[in-house]
């Protein structure tokens, strides 16, 4: 493990202890990402031996970054750390998310985002597949997410899901060099563009 994680979220990982919200916010402060999801305190390069985000996550969200900007205005974007609070036992980090401002579900409380956004994304990391695409995708179904992307760096592909019949609902899979519309934004997406 790390040292220069502070000890209290090494003891509750060791101790795979569940914490509150509460508990959450008053832990030091820290420049690893960090979740809490149903209480189980994630700390990345902790989490199952995975290291922390690579380059290459940061490339290809700088990439959809500069995509998006050119789409929405940016006061209405978010990226990654910037804490969701969809509960009072989770709090999820997004790689991206939109702050609509005609969303009454999605609030500003204190410096922190409470609720649910309409659109959000996730960049796969190796080993963490079963986070975005079963425990993530499940939470953002559940607090009804609008439109969830899961962005695969390694295969150049993204997995679009759009709120259908209140199910997010598999719009379709895209590879470099083809293009979809996001009902949410009301965009055409390039994915070429989109991941660089």
């Amino acid at each position: 493990m790390k040292s220069n994680l502070p000890q209290e979220y090494i003891d509750i990982v060791q101790q795979k202890r569940k914490i509150t919200v509460e508990e959450y916010l008053q832990l030091p402060e820290t420049n690893q990402h960090v979740e809490l999801i149903d209480g189980e305190l994630i700390v990345y390069d902790f989490y199952e031996g995975i290291p922390p985000l690579k380059d290459n996550h940061h490339r290809i969200l700088s990439h959809m970054m500069y995509f998006l900007f050119q789409h929405i205005p940016v006061n209405q974007l978010r990226f990654i750390p910037c804490d969701v609070f969809l509960n009072p036992n989770t709090v999820v980090q997004p790689d991206v998310f939109w702050v609509n401002p005609k969303n009454q579900q999605l609030m500003l409380v204190d410096g922190y985002w409470h609720g649910t956004p309409d659109f959000v994304i996730e960049i796969l990391e190796k080993g963490l597949h079963n986070l975005d695409y079963i425990t993530k995708f499940n939470l953002y179904n559940q607090y009804d997410v609008q439109e969830y992307w899961i962005v695969n760096p390694e295969e150049q592909f993204i997995e679009v899901y759009i709120r259908k019949n209140n199910e997010l609902t598999r719009q379709g899979g895209y590879e470099a060099g083809k293009t979809f519309i996001s009902h949410t934004l009301n965009i055409s997406v390039d994915v070429s563009a989109l991941l660089g």
